[in-house]
């Protein structure tokens, strides 16, 4: 009789040990968002002036760029570089009996853009018909680094945001930041990188071959008579 009394109690005793370890956990999440503040994500962006170059041959023009191209030369370039840097910070607090911490970050994120270098070559001197139509060209790239650089900023701050915005983290103690630190390098910075090449894949489709044959037939034929013969299409 005493036997089967013992084997009702245990479960009992079970439930009330993840009752109470239950309640721990909620506790420890309520102290964690009564004194911690709320985590943050701060974007900030930062794009330099463009700039225009008439000093670098056709040729060499062609050796600068990534992409691959049909032809010896090409009319103009823009180029471009980013720096991504992620960073946090932020107060942490622990509780011992269940071995958790909570850490409130502050992420930031910078998202600079240094200057922006056209380059039309220098084969076709400054306001000739040529220089003024492969300029054009150029700054339709311009134009769309200028559209698509801020967009990529507010779009990692959305992302990011609703990850992390208001939500302390919670981890074993001393393993929060790490745990951080590894998702970022996990997934956000491929998923920044990622999402600046779809950008240079809308950069490529600008530099379409029809384009290029339109401008080396422009002004009356001028880039064909400077670099040479070019098939229409």
């Amino acid at each position: 009789m005493r036997k089967n009394q013992l084997l009702s109690i245990l479960p009992l005793c079970l439930s009330a040990l993840l009752t109470n370890v239950a309640l721990s956990q909620n506790n420890f999440e309520w102290r964690c968002n009564k004194e911690l503040p709320q985590t943050s994500i701060v974007v900030s962006e930062s794009e330099g002036p463009y700039l225009v170059h008439n000093n670098v041959s056709s040729q060499k023009l062609r050796t600068m760029s990534t992409k691959t191209y049909s032809t010896d030369y090409i009319l103009g370039l823009t180029a471009r570089h980013s720096i991504i840097q992620i960073d946090f910070e932020g107060p942490i607090i622990d509780d011992k009996n269940s071995n958790q911490e909570c850490f409130a970050p502050r992420i930031e994120i910078n998202m600079e853009h240094p200057a922006i270098n056209v380059y039309v070559g220098k084969e076709f001197p400054e306001n000739s018909c040529a220089y003024n139509e492969i300029l054009e060209h150029e700054m339709q790239h311009v134009k769309l680094y200028k559209e698509k650089l801020p967009a990529l900023a507010d779009l990692v701050r959305a992302k990011m945001g609703r990850r992390y915005e208001n939500t302390p983290l919670i981890g074993p103690i001393g393993k929060t930041k790490e745990q951080l630190n590894d998702e970022i390098n996990r997934v956000w910075m491929p998923f920044v990188k990622n999402e600046l090449e779809k950008i240079e894949d809308l950069q490529a489709a600008l530099d379409s071959e029809d384009e290029y044959t339109r401008l080396s037939w422009s002004c009356l034929g001028q880039v064909q008579t400077t670099l040479g013969f070019r098939d229409r299409r």
